[in-house]
């Protein structure tokens, strides 16, 4: 793991000021939070459908519309309401299903589905918004929660006056894509409650009746699919390379080398054909790869070079995002948890082999005895897992095992980075191994899952870069403006946003506390929320149309960037 992506918000301290922190926020707070992103993604998908529909309509001759069935003098039209919600609150999203008519009874029954997705999307979303909190490992999920239910919302309004399903297949193609994904994650989560596991179910059950609606299969992203294969196959011949370089036989080299080549071309010749496949095709055929491949890859793994196991790391990784792509959950034998314990074991003892007295001497006498005592439990945690794999334990004893070497192992981490004596490619390497035990035990991170710092400093930047240029044009054409108070006001909300994004884009790059970069961030929505009430009016107040209307797009330019942070650093 990079250190630019290394978790920060781990330390059981920084999850008490977390909690802290939350606790200052009113719940009404909270909700309006939540709706403002919410709007926010809402905007994003209403654009991009703009755009699609633009891009179809300059492409496209010009026809008139089609007829819909029946009798064409007196078209059917048909209003769309949610169905009677099941086990659920009647008024949840209800108020917020945009009113739309249809012409045929086939898109009513399509619309009459979409719409129950919704409503069902909206209510997870507010579950999985209140149970973050508890479950940090929810929060990197809620962005798309929030991004599927604005596509659901904008898909719907696009079904007004529908009456052919095929205009709708390319957009709802894209939605179904999404959710499938968002289940699969939320579904190898665990500690969800029931409520969750109810809006789950009944979205699948929804995105299954589209699907046969439309007479399409489940949709899944091709495109990258076909390059995680092609990564693949440039992982596989690099291991080839390390394979020639091993201090093995020549001849186990060489057979090795020889099969490694077969299972190459093959993924090759599967990403070629990833374009046409059915869905079921595509599983059956990579999962009959996968099992050769698990052969392979038990009989390299067996070598002892940490060059092989990397190259090996990196294709179990690749493996693991074409499952996820694909919705299904990666196998697990007792061999790959046998051979990452046994590597675990072995990097964790040759970390604490570097804790000497002066790589102490760094922190504060307080930490030291709290690093000492969780190191000697952490070492002996991790000898008891590797003796509980050789002799083939229970998954479950393993599991409970593992996670106390993953709790200590996130209490000590920052320490162990903090002394800056220690073996950075080690510490990695650990990370690196405890992500595959978490995969292959079915347990969730100890800390929660990380913040994604690198995407979140690079959306900072481009915020502040686009709210420079905004406030440069806000103080350059805002003596157009007659009205004083109205002029101070667009400049001193230009100005605070301005500020707010620089300062946040700072506090991301230092690694701030997170309950520092939530305040921030608080401060942030604050001022957008000003700032968009004032650049709705600049026409009215009197700045040159052009202008207005460009300051306007450059301010709908930082939907997404604005949407992105408030979704990781506020949600609850």
């Amino acid at each position: 793991m990079s250190p630019y992506h290394r978790p920060l918000f781990c330390r059981s301290a920084t999850v008490g000021l977390i909690m802290a922190t939350l606790w200052l926020f009113p719940q009404t707070g909270w909700a309006q939070r939540g709706e403002l992103i919410e709007s926010l993604f809402r905007t994003i998908a209403e654009a991009q459908l703009e755009r699609e529909q633009q891009k179809e309509r300059s492409t496209r001759p010009q026809q008139p519309p089609p007829r819909p069935p029946g009798n064409a003098a007196r078209p059917t039209n048909v209003p769309i309401a949610p169905s009677p919600l099941p086990n659920g609150n009647p008024t949840i999203a209800r108020a917020q299903v945009p009113t739309i008519n249809v012409r045929s009874r086939e898109a009513a029954d399509f619309a009459q589905q979409l719409v129950d997705f919704y409503v069902t999307m909206e209510r997870l979303v507010v579950d999985l918004r209140e149970h973050s909190a508890r479950n940090p490992n929810l929060r990197p999920l809620l962005p798309q929660a929030y991004r599927i239910s604005a596509d659901a919302r904008t898909l719907i309004q696009s079904c007004d006056q529908l009456a052919s399903l095929q205009p709708i297949v390319p957009a709802y193609a894209e939605l179904d894509t999404r959710w499938r994904q968002l289940s699969f994650s939320l579904r190898s989560l665990d500690q969800l409650d029931e409520a969750c596991q109810r809006s789950i179910r009944r979205g699948d059950q929804l995105v299954s009746a589209m699907e046969r609606q439309l007479q399409m299969g489940p949709q899944f992203d091709r495109s990258r699919l076909r390059d995680l294969m092609i990564v693949g196959s440039t992982c596989m011949e690099t291991l080839i390379d390390d394979l020639q370089l091993a201090s093995i036989p020549s001849k186990q080299a060489e057979e090795l080398t020889h099969d490694c080549r077969l299972l190459q071309q093959k993924l090759l010749s599967q990403a070629e054909h990833v374009a046409g496949g059915s869905y079921e095709d595509v599983v059956s055929r990579f999962s009959e790869f996968v099992g050769q491949w698990s052969s392979l890859g038990r009989r390299i793994s067996a070598i002892d070079d940490r060059h092989l196991h990397r190259r090996l790391d990196r294709i179990r990784d690749v493996g693991n995002q074409t499952y996820a792509l694909l919705w299904i959950p990666p196998p697990t034998t007792a061999v790959d948890v046998r051979a990452a314990s046994l590597r675990l074991e072995s990097n964790i003892s040759n970390l604490l082999d570097q804790l000497t007295l002066r790589a102490m001497g760094t922190l504060r006498p307080t930490d030291q005895i709290r690093v000492m005592e969780s190191s000697r439990r952490l070492y002996d945690q991790s000898r008891q897992l590797q003796t509980a794999t050789a002799r083939s334990a229970p998954v479950s004893e393993l599991a409970s095992i593992f996670k106390t070497v993953d709790r200590d192992w996130n209490s000590l981490r920052d320490s162990f980075l903090q002394m800056g004596t220690l073996a950075n490619g080690v510490i990695f390497e650990i990370d690196k191994l405890c992500e595959q035990l978490r995969v292959a035990l079915n347990v969730s991170a100890a800390g929660g899952a990380p913040v994604d710092l690198a995407n979140l400093v690079q959306a900072a930047a481009s915020l502040e870069g686009e709210a420079a240029y905004l406030d440069a044009d806000i103080q350059r054409f805002s003596r157009y403006i007659s009205s004083q108070p109205r002029r101070e006001s667009l400049v001193d909300g230009s100005k605070d946003f301005y500020i707010h994004a620089k300062r946040l884009h700072s506090q991301l790059s230092a690694r701030a506390d997170f309950g520092e970069l939530q305040r921030e961030a608080s401060h942030l929505m604050d001022g957008w929320e000003q700032l968009s009430r004032e650049i709705t009016d600049l026409q009215r107040n009197g700045i040159p149309t052009r202008s207005a209307e460009s300051m306007q797009r450059a301010h709908r330019e930082m939907v997404p960037f604005v949407a992105q942070l408030g979704a990781a650093l506020l949600e609850r």
